[in-house]
């Protein structure tokens, strides 16, 4: 097993509230290399209740595997841990690195403390919200509206800067009427 390759980070693109009754989990294991990999998770105050799930590859590049579960919160206070199997060999990967399973004793609350991953707590504001105007379309095509002012200018429809001869420009003065021949973009002006 290549343990070098194995990563997850706790509150981060690894770890993270899709909405306050999901939660989802990454790691990164070698490409090819694990036979399985299953996510040991539950409320970090009431470990004995942890349950485990099966991950399966989300994705891949020519280095790595990407893992991911999307786990069901029953109590926004979540401490996980990593159970990772090739062959007969078999670790546990937490947050104090990687451990042999019949090392550990899990039962007892203070031991598993150092294994697991936690997540403190779900609040609103971990929760990723998309943004509004992505949602509807509406934001500006930047690029755009450069060509089209550009354009203008060329045609003599504008003076420089997109701004019709007398007309106030950013700082309250009118840019084309004290510069009318100055080219935008290189353009003739109007």
């Amino acid at each position: 097993m290549n343990r070098e390759a194995v990563l997850h980070n706790p509150v981060s693109n690894y770890a993270f509230p899709l909405s306050y009754e999901k939660f989802k989990v990454r790691l990164r294991a070698g490409k090819g290399d694990l036979d399985r990999v299953t996510l040991v998770i539950g409320n970090k105050y009431l470990w004995r209740t942890r349950k485990e799930f099966p991950m399966e590859v989300e994705g891949s590049d020519q280095l790595f595997d990407y893992y991911s579960y999307v786990y069901q919160v029953d109590d926004p206070r979540v401490a996980y841990y990593f159970l990772l199997e090739k062959g007969d060999e078999q670790w546990l990967y937490g947050d104090s690195g990687f451990a042999k399973p019949d090392q550990v004793n899990l039962e007892e609350d203070e031991s598993s403390a150092f294994v697991n991953f936690q997540f403190p707590f779900i609040n609103p504001i971990d929760i990723h919200k998309k943004q509004i105007g992505r949602q509807r379309g509406v934001l500006p095509d930047f690029p755009g509206a450069l060509l089209q002012r550009e354009s203008q200018a060329f045609s003599g429809e504008c003076g420089p800067l997109g701004y019709k001869a007398g007309q106030a420009g950013v700082h309250g003065w009118g840019f084309a009427r004290h510069h009318p021949k100055t080219p935008l973009f290189g353009g003739p002006g109007c």
